[in-house]
């Protein structure tokens, strides 16, 4: 897509699934908020709470409006009944607001939400859906698979009520390939690099002197939260064999230590290999610009990745990137050129592709450099921005579905029934909490299942 036309007044409303502005999801949304100003778009965030994210927005003259919005709980019971009673309420507040700031087309930045597609709807807006991940990992496809119904159900219905449906790879866009009910497009995420380079700067700190290690030491490092999806496992199995053949070398993992399971994991395998000296878990920092250049090799060891945000950053930080083939990364590394792709779980083939760095600083400059300029050629951030900036003037400008009137009508009906339904299914078991009867197996998954059937047998009608 090239670039747009510059529009005065088109404004924009973002929904978010969280409030943290060091993550890939809040990082991607600030380049795009900043990028679409030069545009001449008016950005409008809706958070969930408020929160770092909140001031970073402010910071760049977005406005922001605070709706609690929770994310679908994937393993209890009852809080998706919990989480469906409130959908109707919900819905209208969003749709109030799109009406009050007279948004002109609505941006899903998650696959975590169903309320701004079901407002955007309700009041006759365009709605551009952005997936960040592969969504069977998605909570709104935990919601579907709670009730029984198909994967090809909740891609049928993210098509339905999406006049564009984005993904970040083309593995993301994949999922929605053989919907056939909406447009779907593939656009990279972007990377602001004059703000990279200017935080790079501003937040550096001496990585080798805080971890008491000689200014010679070679680290190989990974950013990322040290949870089940990012497999730092596989990085502890990997350390265990390079640091067996280079007594320099240490890994360092930056990141929040958030899931307690797997924090004990990693550190248990650590221990189990003798490497509570070599393997360093420094915890969530504010500083990661700084801190990734001063690695050697930036290492990701993830079983899946919609995208990998943190790769481009390496890249634009000139480090030789060593990565599993676990979606998102094989479309942003050059296997042999930026760095090295391997077979995921290989702990063996991801240490031979570092010691190969190690051995030879010149292929480490030249790998660094050359995902330096691939960045530059095609994940900044403006160019990032105007992609979006033009998906958004076709969505406005193209004509409205034909069959929009009764797509709403489908839609409040299912909204407002499953609400009714969920505040039922509370209620029975607020009374059999109180007559201390055993719950019925699966019930809640009995009583909303039809609803979906309903959702697809009224979308085959309206073809």
């Amino acid at each position: 897509m090239g670039r747009t036309i510059r529009m005065k007044g088109r404004r924009v409303v973002f929904l978010q699934h969280d409030s943290n502005p060091l993550g890939g999801v809040g990082r991607v949304l600030l380049t795009l908020v900043k990028g679409l100003q030069r545009q001449g778009y008016e950005s409008h965030v809706v958070l969930p709470e408020a929160g770092g994210l909140e001031a970073e927005l402010a910071k760049i003259g977005a406005a922001v409006c605070v709706i609690p919005i929770p994310v679908f709980p994937q393993r209890s019971r009852l809080g998706g009944a919990r989480y469906l009673s409130g959908l109707s309420e919900r819905v209208s507040r969003i749709a109030e607001y799109l009406d009050t700031v007279r948004a002109d087309i609505v941006h899903t930045n998650t696959g975590f939400l169903l309320e701004g597609a079901l407002a955007a709807l309700r009041t006759g807006r365009p709605h551009v859906w952005h997936f960040h991940t592969e969504t069977e990992h998605d909570a709104p496809a935990a919601l579907f698979l709670a009730l029984a119904a198909p994967q090809s159900t909740a891609r049928d219905t993210y098509c339905m009520l999406s006049d564009c449906v984005v993904g970040v790879s083309p593995g993301v866009s994949r999922y929605f390939e053989d919907a056939g009910s909406c447009r779907v497009t593939t656009i990279p995420n972007g990377l602001s690099l004059p703000d990279f380079d200017l935080l790079a700067r501003s937040r550096r700190s001496d990585l080798r002197r805080e971890l008491g290690l000689p200014n010679d030491a070679v680290l190989v490092g990974s950013v990322g939260r040290v949870t089940h999806p990012k497999n730092f496992e596989l990085l502890v199995d990997t350390a265990q064999l390079v640091c067996a053949q280079s007594p320099q070398c240490h890994f360092v993992v930056i990141g929040p230590l958030s899931s307690s399971a797997t924090v004990e994991r990693v550190r248990s395998r650590i221990k189990q290999y003798g490497l509570d000296a070599r393997v360093h878990l420094v915890g969530e920092r504010d500083d990661v610009e700084g801190l990734l250049d001063q690695l050697d090799v930036f290492l990701l060891t993830s079983r899946t990745e919609g995208f990998g945000m943190v790769v481009i950053e390496a890249m634009a930080a000139r480090r030789p990137v060593v990565s599993t083939r676990c979606g998102g990364p094989e479309s942003v590394v050059q296997h042999e050129v930026t760095g090295y792709l391997t077979a995921p779980d290989d702990a063996a083939e991801l240490a031979r592709s570092i010691g190969r760095l190690l051995a030879e600083p010149t292929l480490r400059r030249e790998m660094g450099h050359a995902g330096r300029r691939r960045v530059e050629a095609e994940f900044e951030g403006q160019v990032f921005a105007d992609r979006f900036a033009a998906l958004y003037e076709q969505c406005i400008q193209a004509p409205r579905h034909d069959n929009l009137t009764q797509r709403r009508v489908v839609a409040d009906l299912l909204v407002g029934l499953t609400s009714w339904h969920a505040e039922t299914a509370l209620e029975i078991e607020r009374l059999r909490t109180t007559a201390d009867l055993a719950p019925p197996r699966s019930a809640w998954r009995r009583a909303f299942g039809p609803l979906f059937a309903l959702t697809g047998r009224r979308r085959r009608s309206a073809e």
